[in-house]
């Protein structure tokens, strides 16, 4: 199977290094329904520290909405999503995925048949950096049979020229701005459901403030969804996942590197983090996290 080269964005800044043995994504949909079939939904016994408790609450009452982001492509992700939505008796649950799977994922969640998936929504199943899982597959089953609501807010966008003079980073910057407010809308749009929505969305879109265009990092990031929202639903609060070492997928298998938040901690814990520089930020902990099995294969 060919590399494929990543979507704008895909991968966040580090802590990651490409692992350079390479393990190749399910590439059927026999080996993904088996995939599915196997995947262990036991609880992951999340703790949740007092403040982000309240926290997390407090942005639910005032806004409806808490963000969660993370790092497309952790096997862990969905059933995390699952028990915050337990923990906080949240009724909906909104995904970067593409609106144009909804056919496809209404058939999974009506009759449990992993269809094939072809034409327009291929590259959505089939390309491979990890937002779309067999664990997520899993969970939303789950997740739709207890009533909850299941949202799809990404989609096309469509980019304008270049403005004369426009350099190539600033226009990566407004395709990305675009986009991420085009989620802003669908987010908003989605009716209010009894405790509130989690948003799950890579943690570069998940942010509450533009980034820095002088960090080499982030200098194609526009003005990310989260800060669309805030500006819109003051309050609003965003969890970002930090990870301890392990591996992730995306485009291929990735090592996370351990960052030293998570290294004493013996399962995923939900923080208020109260560091000088980023006071009152929300940190889901996540040791050793494992690669998703992710749909991934070259389309023709």
């Amino acid at each position: 199977m060919e590399a494929v080269s990543p979507t704008p964005g895909s991968l966040a800044p580090g802590p990651w290094e490409c692992d350079p043995g390479r393990v190749p994504g399910v590439a059927t949909v026999e080996a993904l329904a088996a995939a599915v079939r196997k995947f262990d939904v036991a609880s992951l016994g999340l703790r949740v520290e007092p403040e982000a408790d309240w926290a997390v609450r407090e942005s639910l009452r005032r806004t409806g909405l808490v963000l969660l982001g993370e790092r497309h492509g952790v096997e862990q992700t969905p059933v995390l999503a699952e028990e915050l939505i337990g923990w906080f008796g949240v009724g909906g649950i909104a995904l970067e995925w593409s609106e144009r799977l909804r056919p496809w994922l209404d058939r999974w969640l009506a009759d449990g048949i992993v269809a094939a998936a072809v034409d327009d929504v291929g590259m959505e199943v089939w390309g491979g950096d990890g937002r779309l899982s067999a664990g997520h597959l899993v969970v939303l089953r789950r997740l739709a049979a207890a009533g909850l609501m299941i949202t799809l807010i990404d989609g096309a966008t469509d980019l304008e020229p270049p403005a004369p003079g426009e350099t190539a980073e600033a226009m990566q910057r407004r395709w990305w701005s675009d986009r991420d407010a085009a989620m802003a809308d669908r987010v908003l749009a989605a009716p209010d459901m009894p405790g509130g929505r989690l948003v799950v969305a890579g943690s570069l879109h998940t942010r509450l403030e533009p980034l820095p265009v002088t960090d080499p990092r982030t200098a194609h990031i526009g003005v990310p969804m989260g800060a669309e929202v805030a500006r819109r639903r003051p309050g609003l609060c965003s969890i970002e996942c930090v990870y301890g070492t392990g591996h992730f997928y995306n485009l291929g298998l990735r090592r996370s590197v351990e960052d030293l938040r998570v290294q004493h901690l013996d399962g995923p814990r939900l923080i208020m983090h109260s560091a000088e520089h980023a006071p009152g930020e929300l940190l889901l902990l996540v040791p050793s996290p494992r690669a998703a099995t992710v749909p991934h294969r070259k389309l023709d």
